[in-house]
């Protein structure tokens, strides 16, 4: 038996190859909003681009320039409300909602 298998099904919380999810590690929903409201705050969008599937991209970048969420909606990055989020081995990462619809997602260390 593979480690992957004994470790549970692939899915929701469960630690699959490549680090997908970790079931135990979790944050409360507390924390992070307060998490992605401080990185919000010091986010710019960058220019945004279209997947070849025609998807648009708007990079949140960080005040390194690095990449750190990204929108598919443009949206005013205050108004933004905390969807679902879910913990990896190396980022939690959180869904962003505006007016009721998935508009992006940011990641945090």
């Amino acid at each position: 038996m593979t480690d992957a298998v004994a470790a549970g099904p692939y899915g929701w919380r469960y630690n699959a190859p490549g680090y997908y999810y970790h079931q135990d590690k979790q944050l409360d929903r507390a924390t992070v909003e307060n998490n992605v409201r401080a990185a919000l705050d010091g986010v710019t969008k960058g220019e945004p681009w279209k997947s070849p599937r025609g998807v648009t991209h708007i990079p949140l970048l960080n005040k390194d320039k690095l990449v750190v969420g990204d929108l598919w909606l443009d949206a005013d990055l205050k108004a933004v409300e905390v969807g679902t989020y879910w913990t990896g081995a190396r980022v939690t990462k959180a869904e962003l909602v505006a007016d009721g619809k998935l508009v992006g997602t940011i990641w945090l260390p």
